[in-house]
């Protein structure tokens, strides 16, 4: 538990962790990646936003009973930049995911998935 009621993410702690959760799927060519590498991160990722949802609703909750200290409202919109890009990311290894799916037609599937795209983008962005 943090000194701040159930935040347990800090805004500069998001892009390292977004890195650690894809780390066993992005050091592997698409090709050679296994399903349930991607499950994987595609679960902890959910976890992932659902913590940084929790720290979003507490900066957002004490910005409102505390009107005068506005380093919480700055921090509550990072929170939801962040969640924002997120959820597209996870939209994109939900899209891999589907790809295993399509046995035969895989490759095609990872060449329209932006997943890695979106990843380097996230994490270049400057929120």
């Amino acid at each position: 538990m943090s000194l701040f009621g159930e935040c347990l993410v800090e805004p500069d702690e998001i892009k390292s962790g977004v890195k650690n959760i894809l780390a066993k799927v992005t050091k592997t060519p698409d090709q050679s990646a296994i399903e349930i590498d991607f499950i994987d991160a595609n679960s902890k990722l959910i976890k992932f936003i659902q913590e940084i949802e929790e720290c979003q609703r507490y900066s957002r909750d004490f910005e409102i009973k505390n009107y005068h200290f506005s380093r919480w409202g700055e921090k509550s919109d990072k929170y939801f930049t962040y969640i924002s890009y997120m959820r597209y990311l996870k939209l994109q290894i939900s899209a891999v995911i589907e790809s295993f799916e399509l046995g035969e037609l895989r490759s095609m599937g990872f060449k329209i998935s932006m997943w890695r795209e979106q990843a380097e983008e996230f994490y270049a962005k400057e929120i």
